[in-house]
Parts: structure tokens; C-alpha cells; sequence
């Protein structure tokens, strides 16, 4: 069978009066009268009344839990717990809606990464494809909902108007959004979001995601990490090319729909650890939607953000600066199960294929280090292979990088080097 992969932000909004938000269908018992809503409390509420009749003891609400729900106090805690991560994501999340032609649009997601409340401006990432318009230019409005606010697309006062572009690269999927002088920011209650810190992800960790889910505004469905890293091929332009742009991405098994695209993934204790920019259509084929790994999103955020791209309003003179290593290398892979971390951990070893650059033939890439002046900017393992071109996400022109190294079997060497930097698309 045949994989079809689509960026899940195209799904076009036609006639955006007509948009209207998905509610409860009542529905009258066949026999009888209808049944009524209960929450759990009206339940737990209940059962001690009874109990009061039967002159037992009222129960407090855990004892309940386990005594009727067969659940433990660790598991009401822990799920409360994650009821108030993902709330305090919602603050952290917006809808995007572009208009494009009459009265249809493009519905995506975005997450903030910045935010000056006083001064009513942030800053917001998505993905390349939810702002792309053409290939000779971007669109002129993009309009931000916040949660709660995204209910009706033609209400001015609960959208975000006073949005522009100021990065975007092709290569990564990815562009930074500003919010300036707006009223809603400096009204509303935002929150900027945390990256996770972590250079590899593990298969079963639990994560969330929070996107504009079939535009019909801002939704959390939850799942698991499916696969720690992959390549898809992606036409982002959706412009029918032979040709697909190829992402590293961690596979997910939390459901995703169009509008989710540039919406986060994150895990359970709120943290980013990807941006969600596909998912797989085939007939037969459930639950496999794609998300860009935070290891290099929050590499690429700070090199937005700090200028060092190029911004245009032809989007095939964008793009963003990144440094290449000097020198080849092949790499094998190994696994093994980590009792202390309870994760199957994945190893690649790296060895330079040719001397060049300061690195010798044989030479195992073990560490890579990155300082501007005195100040380390970066100091990581080099466990996978896709470190490398991460890190280096983090030279600037004036920095310096080195390399330790497995030499001669046993012998550790540092190897400075200087990267060639590349503007890419």
C-alpha cells in the first residue's frame, strides 16, 4: 500500500461566515425520558448520601475512587496533574487562520515562545506551510485566536490582526511570527512555552499535542512517542513538484487533523518536544501524524529570532544561516535496554571517513563544544547522528567550535574547527 503523507495545516475554510463551532447533539430516548448529563462528583455525591441513610460513614473522595472506580490515590493525582499541565498549555497556544481568496482561508497552529505583556507583543512559532501563500509571496493578513477566543473567526475583537512574518525557513518547516501593540496580549493571560532540553527522545513517552484541529478551534488529544526518529518527504508548497522537501521528525500516535500543523507536542510535564507538521492518510493507516524534534526547533528559534536569517518578501530569498561540519563520516547503530532509565537506548558511533580539517582518518566523534569568547554555548555528547547538525545550529560567525575525539583506540584529542556557514532556504 501506497503511504500518502499530507502537512496537516491546508484545510481550507470555505465561506468563513458559514464556520461555526462543533456542539452537544441532544438526543430523546426511544422509551422514557431522556437521560441526563452526570459528572463524576454528582456520582460521588450520591453514593454518600446513601451511605448517610445507611448510617455508614461518608466517604472522602480518593476512598471513593478506589473503593468504586477500582483507581489508586497515585492515579486520581496523577491525572489531575495532567489535566493542569495541559490547561496551562492552552495559554500557551493559538490558532492561525490566513485568509486567502473570498471568503476562504487556511486554518494552522501556532505556540508562543516570547511574550512582553506590557507591551502587548510575542512572539509565536508555526510552521512554514501554514504562512506560505506562493512562491512570489507571503500573505498579506495572518490572524491569531487565542484559547477560548477562536470560537467565531469573524469576530474581530477576539482575533489577533497585528501579526507579521519575520523568519521562515523551507528547509526546517518553520517560521516566526511578531505580535506588536496588541490589546488582546496585554489584556490576556499568555504564557510563553518551555523547550524541552533533551538532544534524543524515547519511544512510549507520553506527550500531548494542541492545535486548530480541523479549524474548528484549539483541541489536546494525548498519546505516545511511536518512533524516536525518521525521515518523511514532504511537498510543503503544495505545489504538485516531483521534487518534496525531507524532514527529520519523531513519530506520534496522539491524533492529529488538518489545522493541527505548527501546533505543539508536548510532554508531560508541559514541555515542547516537537512541532506537528504531517500525518500519514493512507486508507487503513490510524494515529501516525509527524512532529519536528524541539532538539532542533529551539536551536532554530534562537537563530530567528536573533537575526541571523534572511527575511524577504519573495519567500525564495529567505531563509536561515546554518554552519555544516568540516568533515565526512559514516556512522553504525547499536541498542541496548538501560536498566536504571527503564529506555532502550540507541547509539550511533561516528567515524571520520577521511583525513581533513584537523580530523584523521578513524578518528570517533565523541563530543562537540561551542563557545562565544569564555561563555560555552554548547557542550554535548555526540550519541546520534543527527547531534552534529544540531548543535551546530548554535555557531554564529566569531564563535569557536571544537570536537573531542576517540583517536588511536583509546586516546582522547580535541579538534578545533571552523564551520562553513550556509544560507539555507
Amino acid at each position: 500500500m501506497k503511504k500518502f503523507i499530507l502537512a496537516a495545516a491546508s484545510v481550507a475554510l470555505a465561506a468563513m461566515c458559514a464556520v461555526t463551532v462543533s456542539g452537544c447533539v441532544n438526543v430523546n430516548g426511544l422509551d422514557g425520558k431522556d437521560g441526563a448529563d452526570a459528572n463524576i462528583y454528582d456520582i460521588y455525591n450520591a453514593v454518600n448520601e446513601e451511605r448517610k441513610k445507611s448510617g455508614l460513614e461518608e466517604l472522602t473522595f480518593l476512598d471513593f475512587a478506589a473503593q468504586y472506580l477500582s483507581y489508586s490515590g497515585e492515579q486520581i493525582e496523577n491525572s489531575s496533574d495532567m489535566q493542569a499541565v495541559i490547561n496551562r498549555s492552552l495559554l500557551s497556544s493559538v490558532s492561525i487562520i490566513v485568509p486567502t481568496s473570498g471568503s476562504s482561508a487556511i486554518a494552522g497552529s501556532g505556540f508562543i515562545v516570547e511574550v512582553d505583556k506590557e507591551a502587548g507583543d510575542m512572539y509565536v512559532m508555526t510552521n512554514y506551510h501554514v504562512v506560505y501563500k506562493d512562491k512570489f509571496s507571503f500573505p498579506q493578513n495572518i490572524w491569531l485566536y487565542p484559547y477560548a477566543m477562536d470560537a467565531n473567526y469573524n469576530d474581530r475583537s477576539s482575533r489577533i490582526e497585528q501579526t507579521e512574518i519575520k523568519a521562515v525557513s523551507l528547509t526546517y518547516d518553520l517560521a516566526l511570527l511578531k505580535v506588536t501593540n496588541s490589546s488582546i496580549v496585554k489584556n490576556g493571560d499568555f504564557r510563553a512555552v518551555e523547550f524541552s532540553q533533551s538532544e534524543n527522545f524515547y519511544v512510549g513517552e507520553p506527550v500531548f499535542a494542541i492545535g486548530n484541529s480541523d479549524g474548528d478551534g484549539m483541541a489536546a488529544t494525548k498519546g505516545i512517542i511511536s518512533k524516536e526518529c525518521e525521515e518523511i518527504s514532504l511537498d510543503v508548497n503544495d505545489d504538485g513538484r516531483a521534487e518534496k522537501s525531507t524532514y527529520r521528525v519523531i513519530r506520534t500516535d496522539a491524533t492529529v487533523n488538518g489545522g493541527n500543523s505548527g501546533g505543539a507536542l508536548f510532554d508531560s510535564n508541559g514541555k515542547v518536544v516537537g512541532v506537528i507538521n504531517s500525518k500519514v492518510t493512507s486508507d487503513g493507516v490510524e494515529n501516525t501524524a509527524f512532529a519536528l524534534p524541539s532538539s532542533y526547533v529551539r536551536r532554530i528559534c534562537n537563530t530567528m529570532r536573533s537575526g541571523f536569517c534572511v527575511m524577504s518578501s519573495n519567500p525564495s530569498d529567505c531563509g536561515i544561516y546554518a554552519a555544516q561540519f568540516p568533515a565526512e563520516f559514516d556512522y553504525t547503530t547499536s541498542s541496548r535496554f538501560d536498566s536504571a532509565t527503564n529506555r532502550t537506548e540507541i547509539t550511533d558511533k561516528m567515524v571520520i571517513k577521511k583525513t581533513e580539517n584537523g580530523f584523521i582518518d578513524g578518528d570517533v566523534l565523541k563530543r562537540m563544544i561551542i563557545k562565544n569568547g569564555n561563555t560555552v554555548v554548547e557542550d554535548k555528547p555526540l550519541t546520534r547522528y543527527y547531534n552534529i547538525e544540531d548543535i551546530l545550529l548554535s555557531y554564529r560567525s566569531g564563535y569557536t567550535a571544537e570536537c573531542v575525539v576517540e583517536r588511536n583506540e583509546g586516546e582522547e584529542v580535541t579538534v578545533g574547527f571552523t564551520p562553513k556557514t550556509e544560507l539555507l532556504d
